[in-house]
């Protein structure tokens, strides 16, 4: 495995497609001066980008990378077998990354899984290939994420755009801890924007191959066991939403997920009873949002099974009696019951 090769400039790379401007079409990348490109300091840093059909966003996810202008960068991309031009556009790149493989495999969690098998980085992080790297993100992380001897890692901000790469809104989160991980639809932080060390990844990894939605929590909820991450306002990705990403077009099954990653959490023997009885009600949050939609009610009900063998008294708190009416009276007499019990 090697870094990227004759580190890229503007002029290097293949001319962008007609009428494609803006980063990371057309600006030209800052200039890296001889003592930094020869600079040992600089820290391996490992990108995987996972993809599977993505030939119409993954030019931009590599030239992000690519145009960081850093000079100890690994870039790796698994590709899940595309049928598209994906594999067109990636050829076109070869000679900037370091490996890239297109076959079948289990999912995106066991792309990611077999990239960082093949990464040899002391900083690890994966982008989407719909995601973008802001500009200069690397060398940011590389100066602020400096200790490698113990777990740690790094979150930043992110800027939401759409599918043409237009402005949405902005994500910044300084408050990361197991309370606001099971509350995560609130309190969710971007993946596109989170690094870690080498020393974490050996105390946390792999990603659950079984999760195809929601590896990133069942991820963040194991670091956050090892370590608090270092907060960083400053963006340093675009995360991409669009209709047609896969979390926004199986909703039902992403939350079924969420509530299997808080169980399988539940069972952790390093939890004391305090910490259980956070996720339990946590869980009877979740099914509560969920409970009026037929196709996962089997599900929720094993789920708050769940939360009762783990903690039995959340078979009192409110939220888990609310989820229960909900599942059993149906929606319209759940209101009828709420507003009765309501103080």
């Amino acid at each position: 495995m090697q870094t990227v090769r004759n580190l890229p400039t503007l002029q290097m790379l293949p001319p962008p497609p007609l009428g494609k401007e803006g980063w990371p079409w057309t600006p030209e990348t800052l200039p890296i001066s001889e003592k930094d490109s020869k600079n040992s300091e600089s820290p391996k840093i490992s990108i995987v980008t996972p993809s599977f059909n993505q030939g119409e966003f993954i030019e931009e996810t590599i030239r992000s990378v690519l145009l960081q202008g850093y000079p100890n960068l690994e870039y790796i991309i698994i590709d899940g077998g595309s049928s598209d031009n994906s594999l067109e556009i990636i050829r076109k790149y070869e000679p900037w990354i370091s490996y890239w493989i297109s076959e079948p495999d289990r999912g995106q969690s066991h792309g990611i899984n077999k990239g960082f098998e093949k990464s040899t980085g002391t900083i690890l992080a994966w982008l989407n290939s719909d995601d973008l790297l802001k500009p200069n993100a690397l060398h940011f992380v590389a100066k602020n994420l400096r200790d490698f001897s113990t777990p740690t890692w790094l979150v930043g901000g992110t800027e939401i755009i759409d599918a043409s790469s237009q402005f949405l809104d902005t994500r910044f989160v300084a408050d990361i801890s197991r309370k606001t991980l099971i509350s995560w639809l609130a309190n969710w932080f971007p993946q596109q924007s989170t690094f870690w060390n080498r020393s974490m990844w050996e105390r946390v990894r792999p990603l659950d191959e079984k999760l195809h939605y929601t590896m990133d929590l069942d991820l963040w909820l194991s670091t956050i066991e090892q370590a608090n991450p270092i907060y960083c306002d400053r963006l340093l990705s675009c995360y991409r939403y669009q209709p047609a990403a896969k979390t926004q077009g199986d909703a039902d099954v992403v939350w079924q997920e969420t509530l299997q990653v808080f169980k399988n959490y539940l069972r952790s023997s390093n939890l004391d009873v305090t910490q259980k009885r956070e996720i339990a009600r946590a869980i009877s949050q979740e099914a509560l949002v969920y409970a009026n939609r037929s196709s996962v009610r089997r599900q929720i009900f094993h789920y708050l099974l769940s939360a009762i063998e783990h903690h039995p008294s959340t078979l009192l708190t409110q939220k888990f009696i609310y989820a229960i009416a909900k599942l059993v009276l149906g929606r319209n007499n759940y209101q009828f019951l709420s507003k009765l019990l309501k103080p």
